[in-house]
């Protein structure tokens, strides 16, 4: 018999492990060494003190009773036998036969008896022996608390009805010196032997007893554990039991499966538990991963994964002090995927091609003729390096680490490990590191056309990718983790948008698209995060992903619309029936046809317009059009809508009542909406006292038909307090009421606001009419001097009354909006009936009122450009503002809206010092124009 003794002393005097002896050549042996042959002792000292685990090891276990064993005995007999121990003597047994398994691999792994392959296969052999022992433990566990009624059969065998199928590297048998165990527990719930005092039923029972199986092997006791589990990799982990049923992993695959869990069953084998259900799982799987034809999505989704990983060859800043050997550039990880990626493509139709094992797959590539045997041979002898390497690592703390040490004298000791010295160990890897890299580079590379990733951006998977977070950190991104667990997330299903196969598909190459735009707005985290919401509420059915494929620049204005206005992409959101048109860049929708009556009007109205509205404000946000023409359509937008209204509430009415005329005054009268304006109406009917009952029955039912919400939501806020008597009057006065109020009472800020007064609709010809006595009003002749100092004295009082609220509230602010408003309309108002020419009146807007008292002499040419150009900036500040916050901005501006709303007013300067210098203009022309503002302070 040849003992494991036998074969370690026999490869230590050229093998590797002559590092080890002279390492530990002036150590005494470790404790328990004594009745080793002396020529192994300095071996065991030299290995002892490059990893301490080992020594603890040596200490803890019978090292002269293991290397006693039977070379041709399997390491999984050292774990216990299925049965034979349960509850805590299982426990205790489970990770006392750890530490002598580990102990055993490490001593033949670094003395050279055992490769790497040979190691990896005995800790995969023990893991499932181990897992067999735990899932048998486990129902003991689970029928001895009576919450399954199950009858465990005698002897080792499993009970019936739940398998573990293992993945990763243990599904691969090439699991790791120190790693995590991937499973997925499947149950067959008419196979489960459950009797009829079972409380559970058969998918309670399989989860019990997986959880069961966990705690058995992953809890840390005082004797260690076994080890750690992660069940990630099962069918939809966010939202699926512990267990799963074979039908439901088909269910889930068939509609949402990914590429990368087709990659990741390449390795998927049964290791424990019933046998036939670990083999239905995987037949029923076996279409899904090796797939005969592949459509261009999918195709590209593979190439999109290969590419996540940033590569180039000849990168001259590969090193070893630091480097992961696992996830780092050339790491074992882009051989693993230079594999699976092409075995994704061909294995459907190359059965030769469907190996578990990376050093299976990398020759049967070269014999597809899909890979150069040269480069083949290169990146498997660089695997082995590697692996190597990380198990040295690992062996030194027992951490599931792949990160070599950057400190020369830290990484002596896994030079050692290895079996050679730093300069030789340091020299390997990085050629293993080289070899990989440009292996991978030559064939995941980006085409010439082809966008260049900022870096590694892999979101595959369910754990973490160093690289990964230091691209998103380098991006900008403030807390990268964050973002990184967000886009798995999506990857896994919790968008809506991304639940079909083909949805996923194409979000594997948009989210590095997604994360570039948000990193380009200046507030990356703010971006994502608004991004994220506004992608979180679309629905399946939407296809946005398809459109973002399609069209790159509408998915970067979307990210930019999120990060300038989360309130906006709440809106979208909430009415994604309206995304894909305000996405795809279709013109102006026509209106609706009429509704059948009044109540489906209104909620036909609503909808255009909000949809309109939404189409401004995203235009807006993005710094296109001009200010003038969006605020020209909303008004038009307004205007419609009114007059739609009012003709079903006209026709609803069994009398509609004398004839009535609707005035707009403010920025509607002067044909300049925002997206966010009321609309300042004052309604006029023809008729004498009789009258105003049937008129005022009409105008509340227009007003309610504007205002009031509905499923549609809110059309627009009516103010009519600009009418005569303001709010304590009829919400309608009489054409005479209103001509006498204006030829008598009227205030001089009541005129003022008439300059702006426009007919929106009215019956027969009282329009004109209601028009004339405007005009007459306007061009009365009156005291200019008295009028502005009236008009000076009033700005002044709401400067102090309504000061503004911050340094972009263009309409509030000394020099602002309202006074050159206040410029024109006084202006205006001293033109007089000659001037203006009978039956004229002044125009309404300011920019059309300063041009017309340019042209006639009343206003000096350089005052003119000065306030026409000031009010352009302050329109195009006013338009943004509204349309991206609602409201006036709180604080400063980010980058990306900055350069949005100076792209719309037409500045390269600062917004805030462009407004800051205008608005100082305004207001000293405003006091040589005007008047003081009264000692009002500025």
């Amino acid at each position: 018999m040849t003992t494991l003794l036998d074969a370690l002393t026999g490869a230590l005097p050229d093998g590797r492990g002559a590092a080890l002896c002279r390492l530990g050549a002036d150590l005494p042996p470790p404790e328990g060494a004594e009745g080793l042959p002396p020529a192994l002792r300095p071996f065991l000292a030299g290995a002892a003190r490059a990893a301490p685990y080992l020594g603890r090891l040596m200490r803890r276990c019978d090292v002269v009773a293991l290397l006693a064993r039977d070379a041709g005995v399997p390491v999984s007999s050292l774990a216990p036998a299925p049965g034979a121990p349960e509850g805590d003597a299982l426990r205790t047994a489970l990770r006392r036969a750890k530490a002598d398994a580990a102990l055993v691999v490490a001593l033949m792994d670094l003395g050279g008896a055992w490769d790497m392959r040979r190691a990896t296969e005995a800790l995969s052999g023990f893991a499932d022996a181990c897992i067999e022992a735990a899932l048998r433990g486990a129902w003991a566990e689970v029928a001895g608390h009576r919450k399954a009624d199950v009858t465990l059969p005698p002897g080792a065998g499993p009970v019936l009805g739940l398998g573990v199928v293992a993945m990763g590297k243990l599904g691969s048998r090439t699991l790791n010196y120190s790693s995590d165990v991937d499973l997925i527990a499947v149950y067959d719930a008419d196979a489960l032997p459950l009797g009829p005092d079972d409380r559970l039923g058969p998918r309670g029972a399989a989860v019990a007893v997986t959880q069961a199986m966990l705690a058995i092997l992953s809890d840390r006791t005082t004797e260690g554990y076994v080890f750690r589990t992660d069940m990630r990799l099962r069918p939809d982990p966010g939202s699926s039991a512990l267990a799963v049923s074979a039908q439901q992993a088909e269910r889930y695959y068939e509609r949402q499966g990914q590429n990368w869990e087709r990659a990741a069953h390449i390795k998927a084998r049964g290791c424990a538990g019933d046998g036939a259900v670990t083999n239905a799982y995987l037949d029923i799987l076996r279409p899904f991963v090796w797939r005969r034809a592949l459509d261009f999505a999918a195709l590209a989704d593979i190439r999109a994964v290969g590419q996540q990983i940033q590569a180039q060859a000849g990168r001259p800043d590969l090193a070893v002090p630091g480097a992961d050997v696992k996830l780092g550039p050339g790491g074992i990880r882009e051989a693993e995927f230079l594999c699976e990626v092409q075995q994704l493509v061909f294995g459907g139709r190359d059965e030769g091609l469907r190996t578990a094992r990376t050093l299976d797959t990398l020759p049967a590539l070269a014999a597809a003729g899909l890979m150069p045997e040269g480069t083949a041979r290169a990146v498997a002898d660089a695997y082995v390096v590697l692996r190597d390497a990380e198990h040295r690592v690992q062996m030194v703390q027992d951490e599931p680490t792949q990160t070599l040490p950057e400190d020369d004298g830290a990484r002596a000791g896994i030079a050692a490990l290895y079996g050679t010295d730093l300069a030789r160990f340091d020299a390997e890897v990085l050629a293993a590191l080289s070899a990989i890299h440009d292996a991978y580079a030559e064939v995941f590379a980006p085409e010439a056309d082809e966008e260049q990733l900022p870096g590694s951006l892999v979101f595959t998977g369910v754990d973490e990718d160093p690289r990964t977070v230091r691209t998103l950190g380098e991006m900008g991104f403030a807390d990268p983790r964050a973002v990184a667990r967000a886009v798995r997330g999506w990857h896994q299903g919790v968008l809506p948008a991304a639940k079909s196969a083909r949805a996923r598909e194409l979000l594997t190459a948009l989210v590095p698209r997604i994360l570039s735009a948000c990193a380009a707005t200046g507030t990356p985290d703010a971006a994502f995060e608004a991004t994220g919401r506004f992608l979180s509420v679309l629905p399946a059915s939407l296809g946005v992903f398809g459109l973002f494929t399609a069209n790159p620049e509408v998915l970067a204005d979307v990210v930019t619309l999120c990060a300038a206005s989360p309130d906006l992409a709440r809106r979208m959101g909430r009415r994604p029936n309206l995304v894909m048109a305000l996405l795809s860049g279709e013109e102006d929708a026509p209106p609706p046809p009429r509704g059948a009556d009044l109540e489906a009007e209104m909620d036909a109205v609503r909808r255009h317009a909000q949809a309109e509205r939404l189409r401004a404000a995203a235009r807006l946000t993005l710094g296109r059009g001009d200010p003038y023409e969006a605020g020209a359509g909303l008004a038009a937008l307004a205007d419609e809508g009114v007059s739609r209204l009012s003709d079903a509430v006209r026709e609803g009415l069994a009398d509609p009542g004398p004839p009535l005329a609707v005035l707009a005054f403010g920025r509607l009268g002067a044909g300049c909406l925002t997206v966010a304006s009321d609309l300042d109406l004052v309604l006029v009917y023809e008729g004498g006292p009789g009258a105003a009952s049937a008129a005022l029955k009409r105008v509340r039912r227009l007003v309610a038909a504007l205002s009031a919400p509905t499923a549609e939501g809110v059309l627009y806020e009516v103010d009519m307090k600009l009418r005569p008597s303001g709010g304590a009057g009829p919400a309608a006065v009489s054409l005479s009421a209103f001509e006498r109020y204006y030829e008598e009472a009227a205030w001089g800020w009541e005129l003022m606001a008439l300059t702006k007064a426009r007919v929106v609709l009215a019956d027969g010809d009282l329009g004109a009419r209601v028009d004339a006595v405007v005009a007459r009003a306007l061009t009365r002749e009156r005291d200019a001097g008295a009028l502005r100092a009236e008009a000076a004295s009033m700005r002044g009082r709401l400067l102090e009354g309504h000061p503004p609220r911050g340094p972009l509230d263009v309409k509030r602010m000394a020099g602002g909006l309202t006074d050159v408003d206040f410029v024109a309309q006084a202006s205006s108002l001293t033109v007089g009936k000659g001037a203006a020419g009978e039956g004229a009146r002044p125009p309404r807007g300011a920019p059309d009122a300063l041009r017309a008292h340019e042209a006639s002499g009343r206003l000096d040419p350089d005052d003119a450009a000065l306030l026409l150009g000031a009010h352009r900036l302050f329109e195009g500040v006013a338009q943004y503002a509204r349309a991206t916050f609602g409201t006036v901005p709180a604080g400063g501006l980010t980058a990306s809206q900055e350069a949005a709303v100076a792209k719309l007013c037409g500045t390269a300067r600062p917004i805030e010092d462009e407004v800051a210098e205008a608005a100082g203009r305004v207001a000293a022309a405003f006091e040589r124009l005007v008047g003081p503002y009264r000692s009002v302070s500025r």
